[in-house]
């Protein structure tokens, strides 16, 4: 048996390596992925991010003292989530408190220039940044960043709708000496030529994220823009070829219902014969739910989670899946809300933890030091769900207890969406030609 990739330090300064004890019944843990490749079998644990390759001529049995010393069998009775839930509250006990705020999610509106059905924001109030509050947001950053490099996602509404607060904000932070990158999500529908290489060359812009909802006629009707000029689709493939050409890696994103999965697989096809393969363009595909507005639901989560796969399959052939990386560390935070480095900053200056605008959730504002410390803490707090007691996918997920998006609980969708993400990387890594394959467990 051989180690492709070893535990994540942090889970084996917790854990150690368990202990074999000959007499005592062992089954597999709950929290690990088993993968066929052309060698053998790939065994992949979600909690101690051990990756190991089982030849076709070894079997789990001689390889059993090994497999039980890395967590990957465990005794009959044992409660895996317990053990996940234990690692993670005494790594985020040892892990030093950051007191500096280095991530920021600024909303420079809640206002957009598109119409679309789904949308979850629809019925918030439409507002934007002015001059001032978009000064006074960049001198917030530049104090409580302390000086350390910051990562801006540009987020709305339409973040672009407002570009003036993303010029101040960045010339603020360049008048501070601040070194900063940012990401944007995005319908596209503005980012222009011109914008592409002001978004690199001011914004320092890495990546954007633009929304496609079919070909043509599907997406212009479905994102119904307000006063658009010309053909709005033709306009933002344009716009995608200008950001890719600038140098900003685009993810596209494909939301998917029952109405629009087979357009989506036509749209990928123009994709395709429209960019070919490039570095910088990927795309993946987000399953439209009811919890997010009218939605044409499918009539099966089987048939959902059929189309996604059939969509990712395409992606796949054509090179734009992103496979990812296992992870290296244990990733204590996992999302903005849990993370104290991260603020949610709203076009009049309030502070959230969530992305996702809601009156509710306000925490604070940039005018002042006063924060609500009752929701911060209940924002760090997860849950489960009956089936995270049998999901190998729990060490790896992110149940916060007050996610909007959690509302009815785990969906089969997202778990086979996860999981099926999990084992393209897995593969991916076994593949890589870094992979050295040479350490002998056994």
């Amino acid at each position: 048996m051989k180690q492709l990739k070893s535990a994540i330090e942090t889970v084996y300064s917790i854990c150690a390596e368990q202990r074999y004890q000959e007499k005592t019944g062992y089954r597999k843990t709950r929290h690990f992925i088993s993968v066929p490749c052309d060698e053998g079998t790939l065994l992949f644990h979600t909690l101690t991010g051990e990756l190991l390759l089982q030849s076709q001529s070894e079997n789990e049995e001689e390889n059993r003292e090994q497999l039980v010393k890395s967590w990957f069998l465990v005794p009959e009775s044992f409660n895996e989530c317990e053990q996940a839930d234990t690692v993670f509250r005494i790594a985020a006990m040892l892990n030093p408190f950051h007191e500096n705020k280095t991530k920021f999610t600024v909303l420079t509106t809640t206002d957009c220039n598109a119409r679309c059905f789904y949308c979850y924001e629809r019925g918030i109030p439409r507002f934007s940044m002015n001059e001032d509050t978009a000064t006074d947001v960049g001198l917030y950053i530049a104090r409580v960043c302390s000086g350390e490099p910051v990562s801006l996602s540009w987020f709305g509404g339409e973040p672009l709708y407002n570009r003036k607060a993303i010029e101040i904000i960045c010339a603020v932070l360049r008048d501070h000496d601040i070194e900063y990158s940012s990401i944007l999500t995005s319908n596209g529908y503005y980012l222009d030529e011109a914008m592409s290489k002001k978004a690199v060359e001011d914004w320092h812009i890495r990546s954007a994220q633009i929304t496609l909802d079919g070909t043509e006629t599907i997406y212009n009707r479905t994102k119904a823009y307000l006063k658009a000029e010309g053909n709005p689709f033709a306009r933002v493939l344009d716009n995608i070829e200008y950001a890719l050409d600038a140098g900003i890696h685009v993810s596209i994103r494909l939301n998917m219902d029952r109405k629009n999965a087979e357009d989506l697989l036509r749209l990928i096809d123009l994709v395709g014969q429209r960019y070919g393969r490039r570095e910088n363009l990927s795309a993946h595909v987000v399953l439209l739910s009811g919890d997010t507005g009218s939605i044409h639901e499918f009539t099966s989560a089987e048939e959902a989670i059929a189309w996604r796969r059939r969509l990712n399959e395409r992606l796949d052939e054509l090179g734009y899946l992103r496979h990812g990386t296992l992870p290296q560390g244990l990733q204590i935070n996992r999302c903005m809300a849990d993370n104290p480095a991260c603020e949610v900053i709203l076009p009049d200056g309030r502070i959230q933890r969530c992305e996702h605008y809601d009156e509710a959730e306000i925490v604070g504002s940039i005018y002042n030091e006063i924060r609500d410390e009752v929701k911060y803490r209940e924002w760090g707090e997860t849950t489960r769900y009956p089936a995270c007691a049998e999901c190998a996918m729990y060490p790896m997920c992110v149940p916060l207890k007050r996610c909007p998006w959690r509302v009815n609980g785990c969906s089969e969708q997202r778990r086979v969406n996860l999981y099926e993400t999990l084992v393209r990387t897995i593969l991916s890594t076994y593949q890589s030609k870094d992979n050295p394959r040479e350490e002998n467990v056994s």
